[in-house]
């Protein structure tokens, strides 16, 4: 079982600060995801992925094609390029997480809390 000083783990806290700018910018489908991914993979990666390893990346993902959707309908040209620009930066990391997990995933986690704050500032 890791540790919540484990960086895998404490660094969940930047979904957190996005979830209350949800809440901000009153985007509640987005804080109702956010949450429920964040609970769910900080449980996941504490148990060492013996917990909620079918559902947390299924809401995760649901997470990104939302803020996807939403930006590709509402945002201006410029923003939708800025947004899908750190979408892009979050896959690349995705796919190279293969090579070391341990080491690159936690930075998954980082660079969608900020896809997260990019959506969240140009959301209207």
């Amino acid at each position: 079982m890791r540790n919540f000083t484990d960086f895998m783990i404490w660094n969940h806290i930047f979904f957190i600060i996005e979830i209350f700018h949800a809440y901000y910018k009153k985007d509640y489908m987005l804080v109702f995801l956010a949450s429920s991914t964040t609970y769910l993979s900080i449980e996941r990666h504490r148990t060492m992925y013996t917990k909620y390893n079918m559902i947390e990346p299924i809401i995760a993902k649901s997470s990104m094609v939302y803020m996807t959707c939403r930006c590709l309908y509402e945002f201006a040209m410029y923003e939708k390029f800025m947004f899908l620009l750190s979408e892009s930066i979050s896959f690349f990391i995705w796919d190279i997480q293969k090579y070391n997990y341990e080491k690159i995933h936690p930075w998954l986690h980082v660079s969608i809390a900020l896809n997260a704050g990019i959506y969240l500032n140009y959301l209207n």
